[in-house]
Protein backbone atom coordinates (compact mmCIF):
# COMPACT_ATOMS: atom_id res chain seq x y z
CA UNK A 1 0.00 0.00 0.00
CA UNK A 2 1.12 3.49 -1.36
CA UNK A 3 2.02 5.98 1.69
CA UNK A 4 -0.80 9.07 1.79
CA UNK A 5 1.60 12.15 0.72
CA UNK A 6 -0.35 15.13 3.01
CA UNK A 7 -0.39 18.47 0.32
CA UNK A 8 1.71 21.60 1.63
CA UNK A 9 -1.40 23.51 2.72
CA UNK A 10 -2.39 21.00 5.34
CA UNK A 11 1.11 21.53 7.27
CA UNK A 12 2.99 23.22 10.00
CA UNK A 13 6.00 24.11 11.16
CA UNK A 14 6.61 22.49 14.19
CA UNK A 15 10.19 22.45 16.24
CA UNK A 16 10.45 19.83 19.18
CA UNK A 17 11.45 21.60 23.00
CA UNK A 18 14.56 19.53 23.21
CA UNK A 19 15.87 20.81 20.30
CA UNK A 20 15.39 24.29 21.34
CA UNK A 21 16.75 23.91 24.10
CA UNK A 22 20.01 22.25 22.98
CA UNK A 23 20.47 25.38 20.80
CA UNK A 24 19.96 27.88 23.37
CA UNK A 25 21.56 25.59 26.59
CA UNK A 26 18.89 25.39 28.66
CA UNK A 27 15.67 27.52 29.51
CA UNK A 28 16.66 30.22 30.84
CA UNK A 29 18.50 31.38 27.26
CA UNK A 30 15.19 30.36 25.66
CA UNK A 31 13.33 32.52 28.12
CA UNK A 32 15.61 35.38 28.00
CA UNK A 33 15.34 35.16 24.03
CA UNK A 34 11.98 35.22 23.94
CA UNK A 35 11.17 37.78 26.78
CA UNK A 36 9.32 34.84 28.63
CA UNK A 37 9.52 33.36 32.28
CA UNK A 38 11.56 30.01 33.07
CA UNK A 39 7.93 28.62 33.85
CA UNK A 40 6.69 29.47 30.99
CA UNK A 41 9.15 27.44 28.48
CA UNK A 42 8.71 24.40 31.65
CA UNK A 43 5.03 24.49 30.63
CA UNK A 44 5.89 23.89 26.68
CA UNK A 45 5.08 19.96 25.78
CA UNK A 46 7.08 18.01 23.59
CA UNK A 47 6.60 20.33 20.35
CA UNK A 48 7.29 24.29 20.81
CA UNK A 49 3.86 26.61 20.60
CA UNK A 50 2.80 26.84 17.09
CA UNK A 51 3.43 31.32 17.83
CA UNK A 52 6.72 30.99 18.75
CA UNK A 53 8.20 28.42 16.20
CA UNK A 54 8.90 31.68 13.97
CA UNK A 55 9.69 33.68 16.52
CA UNK A 56 13.00 31.60 17.38
CA UNK A 57 13.60 31.02 13.60
CA UNK A 58 14.46 35.14 13.39
CA UNK A 59 16.13 34.64 16.56
CA UNK A 60 18.56 31.49 15.53
CA UNK A 61 17.92 30.36 12.31
CA UNK A 62 19.69 27.34 11.95
CA UNK A 63 17.14 25.92 13.97
CA UNK A 64 15.19 25.62 10.39
CA UNK A 65 17.10 22.53 9.98
CA UNK A 66 15.16 21.33 12.98
CA UNK A 67 12.03 22.12 11.89
CA UNK A 68 9.60 19.01 11.24
CA UNK A 69 6.76 19.53 8.57
CA UNK A 70 3.84 17.90 10.26
CA UNK A 71 -0.04 17.41 9.35
CA UNK A 72 -2.44 19.90 10.69
CA UNK A 73 -4.80 18.13 13.08
CA UNK A 74 -8.17 18.92 12.13
CA UNK A 75 -10.02 16.74 14.10
CA UNK A 76 -10.62 18.99 17.08
CA UNK A 77 -11.95 21.80 15.05
CA UNK A 78 -13.91 19.75 13.34
CA UNK A 79 -15.91 18.69 16.57
CA UNK A 80 -15.93 21.66 17.54
CA UNK A 81 -17.75 23.62 14.89
CA UNK A 82 -20.12 20.44 14.56
CA UNK A 83 -20.94 21.41 18.22
CA UNK A 84 -21.56 24.90 17.82
CA UNK A 85 -22.50 25.51 14.28
CA UNK A 86 -25.79 24.06 13.46
CA UNK A 87 -26.87 23.81 10.10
Amino acid sequence: MAKKTVPPSRTEKRLQTKDVLAAFNDHRGVADALGLTIQAIHHWAKFVPKGRVYELLEIKPELKAKVIEAPIKYKLVERVVRRYVRA
